[in-house]
């Protein structure tokens, strides 16, 4: 696959099946890192909305290293997002967690740290975390915590009752004790006790932005809360095979110009992805407004027109460079009889819906086609969807009617077209609305990390289910 060295086999993130493992050179490294920092920090610069960064300021970076996994052939392994010995104290350095941060392995105890040093310092510039649910988390964790974590700076020893290992926990007191400042923590104190709402903006003044990838519900949840009022930058599509694209404005819409210096991309009309040969493109005869499943070489890693499952459309041309728009992925289309639904279909529908349902929102959702049901659960043919979702309301739980779940249905219906003619048809009877009890997604997201090779900085929430223990799972976690 290459004649270099591999320095480390690279997980993808394994919450829709079986991690790969993809060997990364000195060179892939290298082209990831400098590709993307420097196109960004150019970009940037030149953006009138962010001042320059001082260089006494610091960063919050909000990231949970995944354990460290047995070595292949002496090669490290690990998600993309790994942090080996040799950068923690290059991290230490620039952001506002100590090295010892760096070797906390459980989410909770994580996102305690990195929250309990990041509200310590008043001037940091700006959040960052790899994707937006794991930010979220951490705020959570704050707003559920923040009187233990105030009573940890002021005695300077971190809560007992953390699951962290004891020399950890010794460099962590260390470290509050040299960051006590009385003043900040009756400041701290006054601005929670006044609640949670814009709370990024209030505790950091000189905070210009956060930056994440933006998976789903999360996003709208801190753009609602924590981060009201904040800048959310989304600089660059990447994945695990490399750099896919940068977005231009850093902001919506979230368009990203291709890199022809990080991978050679090829397209494939995406009526003909699942043809067993079908047409492969270059970048020069893609049409503005058409569909494409994006396919990728990357030459630094052995990478060869890898079908990776990403279906984007062309919007625009930078100069002669594609400008694409992240549509679905292929993998997770609904598909009974040909329709092809779409996960960004399914999401509007259910939108939609919830806007309509009394003070409601929506926390998460996720579907799949019922022939993964129980043989007890699962009605007589033609088959279906199953969409399971969570809500959440101001007045404590809401628990749908039956009416209100079928406007789902037909919301999808006016969605896609194509669902909607063999509904009519009866080809495809009415969906399955399952509605899941409050924190069972949370409980989901725990069972797919145990029960799987997903890292928790890398979990993305499935939004079509594969397989039957999954279905059973989240069934246990349903109002009857």
């Amino acid at each position: 696959m290459t004649k270099d060295k591999v320095v480390r086999l690279t997980l993808t993130s394994g919450t829709t099946g079986k991690s790969k493992k993809i060997p990364y050179t000195q060179q892939t490294l290298t082209v990831l890192e400098l590709t993307l920092g420097s196109l960004v920090i150019n970009i940037m610069n030149a953006d009138k909305r962010f001042k320059l960064q001082s260089p006494l300021q610091r960063n919050f970076i909000i990231l949970c290293p995944s354990t460290p996994a047995p070595k292949e052939a002496g090669i490290p392994v690990g998600p993309i997002a790994m942090i080996e010995q040799s950068q923690k104290k290059f991290l230490a350095a620039v952001t506002t967690t100590p090295s010892a941060g760096y070797d906390i392995y459980t989410e909770f105890e994580s996102g305690y740290v990195h929250m309990l040093f990041g509200i310590c310092d008043r001037y940091i510039a700006s959040i960052e975390s790899p994707f937006t649910p794991l930010l979220l988390s951490a705020f959570q964790v704050l707003e559920k915590h923040w009187p233990q974590m105030l009573n940890d700076l002021e005695t300077g020893c971190i809560s007992s009752t953390l699951n962290i290992p004891d020399d950890v926990r010794l460099e962590i007191n260390n470290q509050i004790t040299a960051r006590f400042v009385p003043q900040r923590i009756q400041f701290l104190r006054r601005e929670f006790e006044k609640g949670f709402v814009g709370i990024a903006t209030r505790i950091w003044p000189t905070l210009q932005y956060f930056t994440s990838i933006n998976l789903g519900t999360s996003n709208e949840e801190l753009g609602r809360t924590y981060a009201k009022g904040l800048l959310q930058v989304t600089s660059a599509y990447a994945g695990t095979e490399g750099l896919f694209g940068v977005n231009r404005s850093l902001t919506r819409p979230l368009w990203y110009t291709l890199v022809p210096a990080a991978l050679i991309y090829e397209f494939i009309p995406v009526e003909q992805s699942g043809d067993a040969n079908p047409k492969i493109i270059f970048g020069d005869s893609v049409k503005v407004g058409e569909q494409y499943e994006m396919v990728v070489s990357n030459p630094t890693c052995g990478l060869y027109r890898f079908r990776f499952g990403d279906v984007i459309k062309v919007v625009d041309f930078y100069n002669t460079t594609p400008v694409i728009e992240f549509q679905y992925r292929y993998g997770q289309i609904l598909n009974l009889r040909g329709e092809k639904v779409d996960e960004s279909a399914v999401y509007t529908s259910i939108l939609k819906c919830v806007k309509k349902w009394p003070s409601q929102r929506l926390v998460d959702f996720t579907s799949a086609e019922s022939d993964l049901l129980p043989d007890g659960e699962r009605n007589a043919e033609p088959g279906y969807y199953v969409i399971f979702i969570e809500i959440k309301g101001k007045d404590g739980e809401y628990v749908l009617t039956a009416d209100e779940k079928s406007t789902i249905d037909s919301a999808l219906c006016d969605q896609a077209f194509a669902y909607k003619s063999y509904r009519d048809k009866g080809s495809i009877a009415p969906m399955d609305v399952r509605q899941v009890k409050p924190n069972g997604f949370a409980e989901f997201k725990k069972y797919i990390l145990d029960n799987s090779t997903a890292s928790v900085t890398q979990f993305k929430q499935p939004r079509k289910l594969k397989t039957p223990e999954m279905v059973a799972f989240l069934l246990q976690h349903t109002f009857e």
